[in-house]
């Protein structure tokens, strides 16, 4: 199938410089303009998913020489470098020159690109935890007991009140939103009932930041054009995407603060390649999903359409 990206209806309106925050990204000072700078399919895109598995506990008052061990936080990331820069801008990585927090993201990693979970488990209970054990698993969420990865791991000691993590390196091969699911063991458990903490975990399967247009077409001598000016880039972690296709974006634009103008009375499109999204299952759950990454914005009036 082919792509039409964002068939554009643009009139001319004048807005004000404004400091605003669109997509999460705090864009300030900037006149009508629209940068993409990466895009990602995936099998199911969700909206706002947490990105902490955060589990409420329940009162252990009252027992006394017991661990009471809870799954609390996941923090996402991948262990190479070049793989941070390329995918950084759509996962829940931190980039604060771009205002980016951990809660602006598309997937949490991509389809055969090694990432690395770091798991926290709190002990509220009373005693050290010596020696506890914790189960992960990634479980497809189309399939019934599809467990597409799992590790075994032992928990550093904890002492009560406190917080012991471990990191857990490994290659998704299915993309889609799978289920994270980590149980924690110990033999002086005082409340196994908050064992257990599951959160959502989003795989890309195609992701493209525009490098040499990567086979986009752009049809008409105005309206989308290809920038190396705009792009969505922090030149302090390498994160991001030196070229964007753009429109309006101009000469001085950048990533964070575009200052052109698109043209009145504009309809352009973008076409993206032929893209191969095959659905090998019969039923499933989830559709395929689209995500992208912009700065800029359009007038109230103004429509961007797939």
């Amino acid at each position: 199938m082919r792509l039409k990206l964002f068939r554009i209806l643009l009139r001319k309106h004048e807005l004000d410089d404004a400091n605003r925050q669109d997509g999460g990204l705090r864009l300030h000072h900037m006149r009508r303009s629209l940068a993409l700078a990466a895009l990602l399919l995936l099998t199911t895109t969700l909206a706002c998913l947490p990105v902490h598995a955060n589990q409420v506990h329940t009162s252990t008052s009252g027992r006394v020489n017991h661990v009471d061990l809870v799954p609390r936080t996941v923090g996402w990331n991948y262990p190479s470098t070049g793989d941070v820069r390329t995918y950084g801008l759509v996962s829940p990585i931190p980039i604060e020159s771009m205002g980016k927090g951990i809660e602006l993201a598309a997937v949490e990693g991509m389809r055969d690109v090694q990432m690395r979970l770091t798991i926290t488990v709190e002990n509220m209970g009373d005693i050290t935890a010596v020696g506890a054990n914790v189960t992960v698993e990634v479980i497809h969420n189309e399939y019934i007991d599809f467990i597409i990865a799992s590790t075994n791991q032992t928990l550093p000691d904890i002492t009560p009140s406190s917080n012991g993590s471990f990191t857990w390196d490994f290659t998704p091969t299915y993309s889609g939103t799978h289920t994270l699911r980590i149980s924690v063991d110990h033999p002086s458990e005082g409340n196994p009932n908050d064992n257990i903490g599951t959160i959502n975990m989003r795989i890309g399967s195609y992701h493209t930041g525009f490098p040499n247009n990567a086979g986009w077409t752009l049809p008409g001598a105005s309206g989308w054009s290809f920038d190396s000016a705009s792009g969505l880039y922090d030149p302090n972690t390498g994160i991001g995407s030196t070229t964007c296709i753009a429109i309006g974006a101009g000469s001085s634009g950048s990533g964070q603060n575009p200052t052109g103008s698109y043209a009145p009375n504009l309809n352009t499109s973008a076409v993206s390649p032929p893209l191969n999204l095959p659905t090998p299952h019969p039923s499933p759950n989830e559709p395929v999903g689209l995500a992208f990454i912009y700065s800029g914005m359009v007038a109230d009036t103004d429509h961007v359409i797939i």
